[in-house]
């Protein structure tokens, strides 16, 4: 392979190039030459023909890639809006005659103990503590007032339902809570 070193020169401002022991030539007079020719022009007509045919895949993909993102963003806002949710209300506990106010602070589900026919109950404790989504339940605790102790819980609203699987150590009891709206 013969190659050649060139050297780049100014003269009368025209940028030269100029082989070291030869000719020299001038650019902008060979850029012309170049540029002007039949084969090059089709040359550079095959070029933009690809480049536009790269360029329409581009835009394809492109736009394949964000009908993708839109279609899973919806999925999740759909799923989002499907996630079974705890609403404010007034609960009927299965046992007292209790009644429970749920309520809604800092993202998190709370119930008050608001009625019951226990005397000794202590009415506007928070018996519903920190419930939060997670892996797709409510996980929180529930005060047991007769056992003067916390335990783990998990809530799963069914309608007019609150279905409530209680956890303490070994053992687990499952409660079921009434909306008071849909007993009237």
């Amino acid at each position: 392979m013969n190659s050649s070193k060139f050297t780049l020169i100014f003269r009368d401002n025209n940028l030269v190039f100029k082989r070291i022991g030869g000719k020299a030539f001038n650019v902008r007079a060979l850029l012309f030459k170049v540029l002007t020719s039949k084969a090059l022009a089709d040359k550079i007509y095959l070029i933009k023909g690809i480049f536009s045919k790269v360029l329409a895949i581009k835009v394809a993909a492109t736009s394949l890639l964000f009908a993708l993102i839109f279609i899973v963003f919806s999925a999740s806002i759909s799923a989002h809006d499907n996630i079974m949710t705890i609403t404010q209300g007034v609960w009927l506990t299965d046992t007292d005659g209790s009644k429970i106010a749920t309520y809604q602070k800092d993202n998190k589900w709370f119930g008050k103990l608001v009625a019951s026919d226990n005397k000794e109950a202590p009415l506007g404790i928070d018996v519903l503590r920190n419930f939060t989504f997670i892996d797709g339940q409510w996980v929180g605790e529930i005060y047991s007032i007769k056992r003067d102790q916390l335990a783990d819980a998990t809530i799963e609203p069914k309608g007019d339902k609150l279905v409530i699987e209680v956890s303490i150590a070994f053992f687990s009891k499952t409660l079921e809570w009434q909306n008071e709206k849909s007993t009237q």
